[in-house]
């Protein structure tokens, strides 16, 4: 076994592609000058666009996207698209042809409608109106001419144009300015200067600031242009001027304050100059649309024309006809298919460079496994399936590229020793340890000097510079300096995967079971038990744990297949960060601190930084703002390999992907790729919108029959955004939550005032938060109306309650005086009679047995109208007991104590019907019978006859 070194010959073939990373790597703290490698996104009907028949691509003041289409316009708002067509508003919009969106000073779109008509939209009313003339005479202009061209510039000024005279209104001083120019067919405005084209060719400049006209040159003389011509001009950030004309293929421009024109020359055959629209992306890197070509940029330091490295895949449905850029994304618009966009890339993620593709050799399909950065700062790369590579990281020499002897030449990992030493574990075929950059290397196999078995993945030193490895399988095992061997495994029988070292000198490792502390001194070790209740408490089997380290707080931080856990100091408290509190992916692949104190991660799919406020002794996740980066953000890929992952001496972040090396410059990465508000877009209702033009300053109702709604929101970036992690909550008093959702879903709310404050979750300390105030109303029977028609009822029930009651009162007084008179009549009959007619007994009676006769028929006269009167109360009354009583009864009437009360309440009833003009139901209530039916039916028994039978039967009698 020998190491291979690079031959003179091999060197020459790979130096320029070696060097070049390197240059990559150094460049990243540097300014540019070549191509961004932009990385675009197709955006078409199959993500909700309404065509792809894309004429306009517009953002607003908010941060709202507006394509206009040849079948509707669309408002993006990095989530949902909401569509406008002419049945919206039939009255104001003439047309689904939408081919331009422009926004002025107050807020007002302009929109093209078709090709010769425009409308206007109030964006805070959602309205169109299509009278624009009225809103001109608002302005302040008194004559509008029949024919006229409106534009709107960068400034978001109005210009309004005929054949001899030019207008512009300042939306800052709400004045007109008039300028006596003449068949104008182009007007262009950068950095307040006015650039206008003529129909003579001729352009003028006019300084917005005192608005003074100066001629600047003719555009016939220069280029010979003639009247079948349509020359265009755009003016870059450098007030350089560009002129651009299809028919006569002119591309030129000239540097300002130089009369110069430079005609730049393309960088291969394929370029033509059949320019269709120029644009400037955010690094003032010029951006050229080409007829029936691709998309090409100009080169400042060559002066050359270049094309752009586009994915093949997006000029499928035809060419590049307009390029729109904003300050954070370049839009590109296609003929037939839609449209693409890509985020401009944050200044520490620009891997710019001039021969793109020799650098691909290394910067592509190259699996990176690991990173070092010795004290000569050389950088060391471990790949796999392609050994490693020496680099300086000073004069961008190539040092060395080894090839390890076995056939898969896969390196898992590298290690940089105290005695300058680097140890290069590997996937199958031991350990190498180099003493220096051009030494040959020690290399142990397995069973060689006591090492238990190839497949290595990590390396740690303790503090009195003794060397652990960790097995993939057969656990720790330490290397004895003194004799150059390994010593029997201290934890036997576990996976290894990463080993961090405490500031008390402690081990931390890293296995599929949790991590494990262990004392190098003393060889004892334990599983961290705090992880282990974390895992069973979140029901989370997979308990893996690939990456482990310190921070310079102190702080443990922990990844696996279950996202982070960050353990402060001593263990003493933690916190769980994955997808559900905003990070991009939950297995994690590396974790490095920066040079600011903040945490990068890889993971399985997309690259996190963790920024943490100064001053923090604790880990709470209201702390910790989380921000992910993805391709869309200028990365090469989403796909990283576990543990390469390392910082370079001079700040320099390098990440090891599944496509090269990701090199990252921290100080360059902007913590806010916006504003860092949030946008509440829309309010829904079911399937109907009840709101998506959001007022934030008025309170909104909700219908009690529609308490369940959604409240859409967005930071309005522009693009289509990586994770946010949100923070809302209902009530100022109330804890916050946290979501990655663009949308909240609220039911079943009570009735009452809400006030919704949402904000991302990084900015709850700062107060950048959005409030919506909304009212849930009560049901009807609940409202001020129903309480009304209560009270109604309650007075009309108490009405009638008091009526019935004084009709009550009035029958009680007529039977009292009934009663009354009824008495008076029976006290001057006979009581002998009146017993001999009710009995109708022949037995012979004593005078005691005619009082108990005449005390019970009083008794039973006093409770003549209680239906509850018994045979038990007469007794009661009587003194005696109820057999007593019904013996005696029987002896004296022939009936019982029942049939006695029941034959004098008949009785009494009998007079009822005969002296008064109660109806039957009244006599039977007023007699103690509860059913007039029962009364009637008893009084049949007693006297042969119904009642009504009887009041005739007497009634016949005084009429004859």
């Amino acid at each position: 076994m020998q190491a291979q070194t690079i031959t003179n010959r091999s060197m020459r073939l790979t130096i320029n592609r070696i060097l070049l990373l390197f240059a990559c790597i150094t460049f990243a703290i540097s300014s540019s000058y070549g191509q961004i490698a932009y990385k675009f996104i197709p955006f078409g009907m199959e993500d909700g666009l309404s065509s792809n028949m894309v004429n306009d691509v517009f953002k607003d003041s908010k941060g709202y996207i507006w394509i206009a289409t040849n079948n509707g316009l669309n408002r993006f708002d990095d989530y949902r698209i909401l569509q406008y067509y002419k049945d919206y508003d039939p009255d104001n919009i003439q047309s689904n042809r939408f081919w331009a969106v422009k926004e002025d000073g107050n807020g007002v779109f302009w929109i093209g409608v078709k090709y010769s008509d425009c409308t206007l939209y109030y964006p805070d009313k959602d309205q169109f109106d299509c009278n624009y003339i009225s809103y001109l005479h608002k302005l302040g202009l008194k004559f509008i001419p029949p024919h006229f061209t409106i534009r709107i510039d960068a400034d978001r000024n109005l210009w309004l144009w005929d054949d001899e005279n030019v207008n512009y209104y300042d939306f800052s001083k709400k004045e007109w300015y008039h300028f006596n120019l003449f068949h104008v067919t182009e007007v262009y405005v950068r950095n307040k200067k006015a650039y206008i084209v003529q129909n003579d060719f001729v352009i003028d400049i006019i300084s917005l600031n005192n608005r003074d006209i100066k001629v600047d040159f003719s555009l016939k003389e220069q280029f010979g242009i003639t009247s079948e011509g349509m020359p265009r001009i755009f003016v870059d950030s450098r007030e350089n001027i560009w002129v651009y004309d299809r028919q006569h293929e002119i591309l030129a421009y000239k540097e300002k304050g130089d009369d110069t024109w430079i005609n730049p020359s393309p960088d291969n055959g394929d370029f033509q100059m059949g320019v269709k629209s120029i644009s400037e992306d955010p690094y003032g890197m010029v951006l050229l649309a080409i007829e029936n070509n691709s998309l090409f940029y100009f080169d400042r330091e060559a002066k050359k024309i270049c094309q752009m490295n586009l994915d093949s895949k997006l000029l499928q449905g035809g060419t590049v006809s307009k390029i729109t850029s904003f300050s954070n994304s370049i839009w590109l618009l296609f003929k037939h298919e839609g449209t693409a966009f890509a985020v401009v890339p944050q200044q520490g993620f620009l891997p710019q460079h001039k021969h793109k593709d020799e650098l691909d050799f290394l910067l592509k399909n190259v699996n990176v496994t690991s990173f070092i950065n010795d004290k000569e700062n050389n950088i060391w790369i471990s790949t796999e399936g392609k050994g490693i590579y020496v680099i300086t990281n000073g004069e961008s020499e190539i040092l060395r590229h080894f090839d390890i002897e076995d056939k898969n030449n896969t390196v898992t990992s590298l290690f940089y020793d105290s005695s300058n030493r680097v140890w290069a574990n590997t996937y199958n075929d031991g350990i190498y340890i180099f003493s220096d950059v051009f030494s040959t290397p020690l290399h142990i196999n397995k069973n060689e000097r006591g090492l238990l078995n190839d497949n290595v993945w990590a390396t740690q030193e303790d503090k009195q510079g003794n060397i652990w490895i960790g097995h993939q399988r057969e656990g720790i095992q330490k290397w004895d300096k003194d004799k150059n061997t390994f010593l029997p495994p201290t934890i036997p029988n576990i996976a290894t995967s990463d080993i961090a070292l405490s500031p008390k000198g402690e081990f931390l490792i890293a296995t599929p079971n949790g991590h494990i502390h262990l004392s190098p001194t003393t060889g004892k070790y334990s599983a961290c038990e705090k992880e282990i209740s974390i895992f069973k408490r979140n029901n989370n089997l997979d308990r893996g744990i690939f990456r482990i380290t310190y921070d310079s707080r102190g702080w443990i931080w922990t990844g696996g297949i279950s996202g982070l856990i960050v353990w402060g100091k001593d263990e003493s408290s933690s916190i769980c960060i994955g997808t559900a509190e905003g990070l991009c992916n939950d297995v994690i692949h590396g974790i490095v601190e920066d040079d600011n104190h903040n945490m990068w991660i890889t993971t399985e799919y997309g690259l996190a930084r963790i920024i943490i406020p100064d001053g923090v002794t604790e880990p709470k996740l209201t702390d910790f703002k989380i921000q992910n980066f993805s391709v869309i953000d200028g990365i090469r890929t989403n796909q990283f390999m576990t543990g390469a992952l390392t910082k370079l001496h001079n700040g320099t972040v390098l990440a090891g992907s599944t496509d090269g090396i990701i090199i990252i410059n921290p100080g360059f990465i902007q913590e806010e790729r916006n504003h860092g508000s949030v946008y509440i877009t829309e309010i829904q209702l079911s399937a109907d919108s009840l709101c998506s033009s959001v007022d934030t300053t008025v309170t909104y109702r909700i219908e009690n029959g529609e308490s369940a709604f959604i409240v859409h929101f967005s930071t309005l970036s522009g693009i289509i955004t990586s994770q946010y992690r949100y923070a809302y909550r209902l009530k100022s008093s109330d804890d916050w939550s946290f979501t990655t959702n663009s949308e909240l879903v609220f039911s079943h709310l009570l009735p009452g005032h809400y006030t919704l404050e949402l904000c991302l979750a990084h900015n709850i300390e700062d107060g950048d938060i959005t409030r919506l105030n909304f009212y849930i109303c009560y049901p009807w029977y609940l409202t001020w109306k129903a309480f009304i028609a209560y009270a109604l009822l309650i007075i009309l029930a108490v009405y009638y309650y008091q009526h019935e009651r004084e009709k009550r009162l009035s029958l009680s007084e007529q039977i009292a005086d009934l009663q009354s008179k009824f008495q008076l009549t029976m006290e001057k009959r006979q009581s002998e009679r009146l017993v001999s007619e009710i009995t109708n007994s022949p037995i012979e009676v004593n005078d005691e047995d005619n009082k108990l006769e005449k005390d019970a028929i009083k008794i039973i006269e006093a409770n003549i109208d209680n239906s509850e009167f018994s045979v038990e109360q007469l007794s009661r009354e009587l003194g005696m007991s109820r057999g007593n009583l019904h013996r005696k009864l029987v002896v004296l009437t022939g009936k019982g104590p029942l049939a006695f009360i029941r034959s004098v309440k008949l009785k009494y009833a009998k007079e009822l019907l005969t002296r008064s003009n109660l109806s039957i139901s009244e006599i039977s209530y007023s007699t103690g019978f509860n059913s007039p039916k029962l009364f009637s039916r008893h009084f049949k028994e007693e006297y042969g006859k119904l009642p009504s039978e009887f009041r005739e039967s007497i009634a016949d009698t005084e009429n004859e």
